[in-house]
């Protein structure tokens, strides 16, 4: 009878690494259909992280019985390797580097220095600009910014600025910089009329040498703070509810796969008619394992999987660790030190790296 048992529940958890196993084999195929085929791959994505530690727990638990079902696991995740270090970086102390042999690039996606007050303090703000100041980065590439009295270039210790307002002319797209900005420029999407069609370039002259810094913030997954709380309580007594909310959600994430691969596309534009070296920064509302990041995986290097340490995650809300905030750089530079700030001063952390050039 135990062995039965045993053998029941060795059949039914079998049953479920099966599942994981085919969420995870789906999360990969996300990095390479485009959302304009298919947008249930690039949804699967989303959950990457729990499909990878669900067949981790499932390769430990087989290693340990001494079952052959442990080979379905291990298989899955070494078809997927390459993903893993965009998770999770096992990378060494910080390194120093003499300030006048590095560039210190921040981005930070700061909500509108919590105007409307999603959180409750109303020292958000001020916190953030500290916070600046503290990092004291050589470029600042800002999202959803805001132009107030404690936010100016000159406040914030910078003494060149360049800053895009999207369609409703109020926030958008800011850099800012302690080097001479030499051309700045907004590049309007085609095909996209939404608030945030557009993302900004400036070429900045550092070591004798420009590089273009393109700042960018793609289309946001457009949920509501009823989605989250749907997600989080599902109301399983009123079915249709939940089914109506679901849909919702869905056709919200479906829209929004397919607007940021049109965005993306004209961004892998600027990089390769760039005439300059490229570092591209900012909020990309999108994961590692999605065809926005595959586009600019061809072009650009990551300075997460190139000098992070830990795990990447960028956005606060979410309960595993999605990175969805970037700074790529051009194979010209290199990347030291990447860091996310684990500060909660909006619903994304801030990103910073150091660069130099490459020997």
């Amino acid at each position: 009878m135990a062995a039965a048992r045993k053998t029941f529940l060795d059949g039914l958890l079998y049953f479920f690494n099966v599942i994981f196993a085919l969420l995870l084999l789906g999360s990969y195929l996300a990095y390479y259909v485009p959302s304009s085929v298919t947008t249930v791959f690039s949804i699967i994505a989303l959950g990457y992280p729990v499909w990878f530690f669900a067949n981790l727990a499932f390769a430990i638990y087989w290693l340990i019985r001494f079952k052959t079902k442990v080979f379905l696991p291990i298989v899955v995740i070494s078809l997927g390797y390459m993903h893993v270090g965009r998770l999770y970086q096992f990378g060494g102390a910080e390194k120093v580097v003499a300030n006048d042999q590095k560039l210190k690039v921040m981005s930070f996606n700061v909500r509108l220095f919590n105007q409307y007050d999603w959180i409750d303090d109303h020292t958000i703000e001020t916190q953030i600009v500290n916070l600046i100041k503290d990092e004291n980065p050589d470029v600042l590439m800002l999202q959803e910014y805001k132009k107030t009295d404690k936010a100016t270039a000159k406040s914030l210790g910078f003494s060149y600025s360049s800053f895009k307002p999207n369609r409703n002319g109020q926030y958008g797209l800011a850099i800012f910089s302690k080097f001479k900005i030499e051309k700045s420029e907004a590049i309007i999407i085609e095909n996209d009329s939404s608030y945030n069609n557009q993302f900004q370039y400036a070429d900045i002259v550092w070591k004798k040498k420009p590089i273009r810094f393109i700042n960018v913030h793609l289309a946001s997954i457009g949920l509501e703070y009823s989605d989250y709380e749907l997600l989080e309580n599902p109301d399983t007594e009123d079915q249709e509810k939940l089914e109506k909310g679901i849909k919702s959600i869905a056709n919200n994430l479906s829209n929004a796969f397919k607007r940021r691969e049109v965005q993306i596309q004209s961004v892998v534009h600027e990089i390769q008619t760039s005439p300059n070296p490229v570092v591209l920064a900012g909020d990309f509302n999108d994961v590692p394992q999605s065809f926005v990041y595959h586009e600019i995986d061809n072009e650009l290097e990551d300075s997460f999987t190139e000098s992070g340490q830990g795990f990447g995650k960028t956005y606060v809300k979410s309960p595993v660790p999605l990175r969805i905030d970037y700074i790529f750089h051009s194979e010209n530079l290199h990347a030291l030190n990447f860091r996310h700030i684990k500060r909660e001063l909006s619903d994304h952390y801030p990103v910073t790296a150091d660069l130099e050039w490459r020997l």
